[in-house]
């Protein structure tokens, strides 16, 4: 979604169109200590148009031809000249200037500013695709909800995402809900995960949570996703799912409560990375 909305803010603009190469993701080629990854933007109402052939080379499906192969293996080379390439994650103003046609971004581009100066544009586009319905959307949008997030699974599982992370464990958590309750209130705490078991059995809050299942995560997390945006308050960890769920959330009075730290290596976020008006927590 970081690589959407600096690429749509770019071609707005640039006042030229947007294309996605998604060859990377479609690639399932085995990779030692590698999560692969879809293009789940179809979820959303984003205007999505796939480079071609013509144009990258098929994105929408792997290609045959050892040639083709060879191409989109070294796209990147080739369109060298026009690359703005990320070799880590601070903020690149160039983005933000007008830019010779056929631009190709190649990063994360986890950054606000990079579409900020676009953001009604990316919040319509991030709107969800379809009707959902949950049986907890009463409960969530008629209390002072807490979205309560952790992220585990490639997190933990993944070696290469364990040592790239910092851990956001039960201490962080507790101190979140603290400082939130101190704030605001009476609250109430709705809590998402890919691990619900864990969190479960190793979470001591102190504040009873009611924990949404995996039955009511529907396809690729969409209705979770759908969810967290209803929530009026949010305790994130260190995950662009759950930095998206915030962001795009419209309670007037939202507060979102994050890591100070998302990183062991502080050159990997970028200073525009956490909205200014969030509140940070060290991660201890």
């Amino acid at each position: 979604m970081f690589q959407y909305a600096a690429g749509r803010a770019m071609s707005l603009r640039n006042a030229v169109p947007l294309q996605l190469d998604i060859y990377d993701l479609v690639d399932r080629t085995p990779r030692e200590d590698f999560v692969h990854r879809d293009c789940d933007l179809g979820l959303l109402m984003a205007p999505l148009d796939f480079a071609s052939l013509a144009d990258l080379g098929r994105a929408s499906e792997k290609p045959r031809s050892l040639a083709t192969r060879l191409y989109l293996r070294y796209r990147k080379k080739l369109l060298a000249k026009s690359t703005f390439l990320e070799r880590d994650q601070q903020f690149q103003p160039a983005l933000l200037e007008t830019v010779k046609n056929n631009a190709y971004l190649l990063g994360y581009w986890h950054d606000e500013r990079y579409f900020r100066d676009f953001e009604k544009t990316i919040r319509t586009d991030f709107k969800m695709r379809g009707d959902y319905h949950s049986r907890y959307l009463e409960a969530i949008r008629n209390s002072p909800s807490v979205c309560l997030h952790v992220r585990r699974t490639d997190f933990v599982n993944s070696t290469s995402e364990a040592e790239l992370r910092v851990q956001c464990g039960e201490d962080y958590y507790c101190r979140a809900v603290e400082s939130l309750e101190k704030e605001q209130g009476e609250i109430r705490l709705f809590g998402f995960s890919d691990d619900i078991a864990w969190c479960e059995a190793n979470l001591r809050l102190p504040r009873p949570v009611t924990w949404i299942p995996e039955d009511e995560a529907g396809v690729k997390g969409s209705v979770h996703f759908w969810l967290m945006r209803q929530c009026r308050h949010f305790i994130i960890p260190n995950s662009t799912f759950a930095w998206w769920a915030a962001w795009l959330a419209e309670h007037p009075e939202k507060r979102v409560i994050c890591p100070l730290e998302w990183y062991r290596d502080r050159y990997q976020m970028s200073e525009g990375f956490l909205p200014e008006s969030w509140m940070k927590l060290a991660v201890e």
